[in-house]
């Protein structure tokens, strides 16, 4: 979460070379995942990733405003 959030403030403060600012929204949610083999070729390469945790971290980046970071409720809870 700590890393969500330094990476959120970090590049909020970056200003591009036309001077538009950047942004980035981040999804966090913890569980189990399966990684799997490379898929693609050349500089396409990707692991297969499966599990709710990465589907649910996509949904949470998609409401996250920008520079925002959105967390899983079961994840606040767990400390």
């Amino acid at each position: 979460m700590r890393a969500g959030l330094s990476i959120a403030e970090a590049v909020c403060e970056i200003t591009a070379l036309d001077g538009s600012a950047l942004g980035v929204r981040v999804g966090i949610s913890t569980g189990i995942v399966v990684v799997g083999d490379l898929l693609g070729s050349g500089e396409s390469h990707e692991r297969g990733v499966v599990g709710d945790s990465p589907n649910l971290a996509a949904r949470l980046q998609g409401i996250a405003k920008r520079c925002g970071v959105v967390i899983a409720e079961a994840r606040q809870q767990r400390r």
